[in-house]
């Protein structure tokens, strides 16, 4: 028979597992987002000729503050989108290199760092969506085809359901890109 204190443990154990997954299914979608924004800003928010070719080592090894930056270049960003995209890369540079806010011996502390994660999974799974609708408004709009065009089923109404909550948002950052003066495109 476990006695009360081995079952304490076990239920600590539990939580922190599983605290452990949240971190792994957390940095995934971390890694999908920055994908995604990676290769938005270096194809159809870039030139008016997409380049979907094969990045240089250069390029790849780019930090996501990179990344906003040039985006803050290229495109005319409202506020509220600028404002989350800054909370997104705010809180994924304290999750890759600073975990020590939470004790995670404490429920408190483990309590804190779950609500944080999911927080930020939250943060780069909407960022994902947006600009993977970047591409895809971007292709109807300008040539009348669907990006994703080989895609079926129920990831056919996932796209669906991502366009529905970010076409919208979507569309003016395409349409931020052209409002932005020559030289503060280019950067001079």
């Amino acid at each position: 028979m476990k006695s009360a204190k081995s079952g304490a443990g076990d239920n600590e154990q539990q939580s922190i597992l599983r605290l452990y997954s949240w971190m792994g299914i957390c940095l995934l979608f971390i890694q999908l987002a920055e994908r995604a924004l990676q290769q938005a800003i270096a194809t159809v928010l870039d030139d008016p000729i997409v380049r979907l070719s094969e990045q240089s080592e250069a390029e790849r090894k780019q930090t996501l503050g990179d990344f906003l930056k040039k985006l803050k270049k290229r495109v005319r960003l409202e506020y509220a989108l600028k404002e989350r995209l800054y909370d997104f890369l705010r809180m994924r540079n304290q999750f890759v290199h600073d975990l020590s806010d939470w004790d995670l011996k404490t429920a408190e502390g483990r309590r804190d760092a779950q609500l944080f994660v999911i927080e930020l999974t939250m943060l780069a799974l909407s960022t994902t969506a947006l600009f993977t609708t970047v591409f895809q408004v971007w292709a109807r709009d300008n040539f009348d085809e669907e990006f994703f065009n080989e895609v079926e089923g129920e990831q056919r109404q996932l796209l669906k359901m991502f366009e529905s909550q970010f076409g919208g948002t979507a569309r003016k950052i395409l349409a931020g890109k052209h409002s932005k003066p020559a030289q503060l495109r280019t950067g001079k």
